[in-house]
């Protein structure tokens, strides 16, 4: 009788509550879920289904006439409620911490994804600052070429002038 029970438990799939494989088969909306967010959905949901079999099993023995049978059904009925709304309860904090999971995660793709563009802004920058200086060195170079020529022919043609007084501008 206990294995006919047993049997009749694991076949029946009495769910009142829309989505009870949330946590085994999760959907595709939810992405990534932390493995302990699943191994506590995963423990809630065995410790419901022993649950739920002891009281089948309870519900078959006490299934004689009786008004002690029928106050027992009543308090298996309310146990099972009972335990069905906590576990609507337990599920729905568990959407609430996966929701809130995942939101980080998005919140860190978005970080980096920003840390990213800004590291590319800054190259691009860079290199911008790189070719500004090139171009400020050559353009300083040609000058400061023919100041150094310009000084060299000076001082060449102020040789008899007296050492250490300033060359003559013309």
């Amino acid at each position: 009788m206990t294995e006919q029970a047993n049997q009749e438990s694991n076949a029946t799939t009495d769910s009142s509550i829309p989505g009870e494989a949330l946590p085994r088969s999760l959907p595709g909306w939810l992405g990534h879920v932390p493995p302990n967010v699943q191994r506590f959905a995963g423990a809630l949901l065995d410790k419901r289904s022993t649950v739920e079999k002891r009281v089948s099993e309870l519900l078959e023995r006490i299934s004689g006439p009786g008004a002690a049978a029928h106050e027992l059904r009543v308090r298996v009925e309310d146990a099972r409620r009972k335990t069905q709304e906590r576990t609507a309860r337990l599920r729905m904090s568990t959407r609430s911490a996966t929701a809130d999971a995942l939101s980080r995660v998005q919140n860190a793709h978005a970080i980096r994804s920003l840390e990213l563009a800004a590291s590319e802004r800054l190259d691009v920058l860079a290199d911008d600052l790189h070719r500004v200086a090139s171009r400020l060195r050559v353009a300083a170079t040609p000058a400061a070429s023919r100041d150094a020529d310009g000084q060299g022919s000076e001082s060449t043609g102020n040789a008899a002038s007296a050492p250490g007084s300033p060359p003559a501008r013309s």
